[in-house]
């Protein structure tokens, strides 16, 4: 695999997304608050155990807190960015459509896992015994590991669903990028994808694929795609949150040119932004 730079050109003109958040979510975020709280109030207690935990304990769970309730507004301010770009990918040279990934989710991850670094680090300089400095240890690498991780995505290609000639490129966060050729594509739909805790299923975008074995990808990446499919029965998916346009225009656009072979050759040029601004929207959508 080559590099994978991108160079931005025409952005389509914005649609309007009905991104919207469940009560449910804003219920996990108050409780999560409150815990926060809690911890706070023990960080400051007379007893140096109590103290230990109320600090962990309002470091994690205002991290979490904060991040949950400053993720909505930001993801609520970002304009519609489907546009044009010329891509490096997998030896391809091309001019091609972007889905773009939310960046508000990306600088959420970034800024949490640097506070939590800060504050694991802080404990681990105050823990009263070895095991307990192991742990945070253990927790200190994992969240370095994610903030790096997340820099990286920040500052490296625009993450998200990059339409070329010859297929799909679903760049995720945190996995190397997977090349998906058009004739791999056997099905691209809405579905319900069931969460814990959440009463709904959030509106997800899949792609199913002939045979795994197929995508471009690195092996580990390729070892993960086949969970998906295990749980959920699709083998990419991307929540409706996740992705910075309405999914229906995004599964309208990805069926529109796996009927139409003929019509690849326009892909990222200004008439495939035409066509997708043209695209129907508030057609019924079936959803699995």
């Amino acid at each position: 695999m080559t590099k994978h730079d991108t160079d931005c050109g025409t952005v389509a003109k914005p649609i309007k997304s009905k991104f919207e958040v469940p009560w449910s979510y804003w219920l996990c975020v108050f409780a999560t608050l409150v815990i926060a709280g809690v911890g706070v109030s023990l960080a400051f207690s007379k007893d140096e155990r109590d103290r230990r935990t109320g600090f962990a304990c309002s470091i994690i769970f205002l991290t979490f807190g904060v991040g949950g309730l400053i993720w909505p507004i930001l993801r609520r301010r970002e304009g519609n960015g489907i546009q044009t770009a010329f891509v490096h990918f997998f030896d391809m040279h091309c001019d091609a459509i972007i889905f773009p990934m939310s960046r508000a989710k990306q600088l959420i991850t970034v800024l949490g896992a640097m506070f939590l670094c800060v504050g694991i680090a802080t404990m681990i300089l105050v823990a009263d015994d070895s095991s307990n400095r192991v742990k945070g240890g253990i927790a200190l690498v994992f969240y370095a590991a994610v903030l790096g991780l997340g820099f990286k995505s920040l500052l490296g290609q625009r993450k998200g669903i990059y339409l070329v000639p010859n297929g799909i490129v679903w760049n995720e966060l945190f996995r190397a990028p997977c090349f998906v050729a058009w004739p791999v594509i056997t099905e691209a739909a809405l579905f319900g994808k069931k969460e814990r805790h959440v009463s709904k299923p959030i509106l997800s975008f899949g792609l199913k694929v002939s045979e795994p074995a197929l995508i471009q990808t690195s092996k580990w990446t390729l070892k993960t795609v086949r969970q998906p499919k295990i749980q959920h029965g699709w083998d990419f998916y991307f929540f409706e949150e996740t992705i910075v346009a309405p999914l229906p225009t995004v599964v309208e656009t990805v069926q529109y040119y796996l009927r139409h072979p003929e019509a690849r050759s326009e892909i990222g040029s200004s008439s495939a932004l035409a066509r997708i601004e043209k695209i129907e929207t508030a057609a019924p959508q079936q959803v699995y």
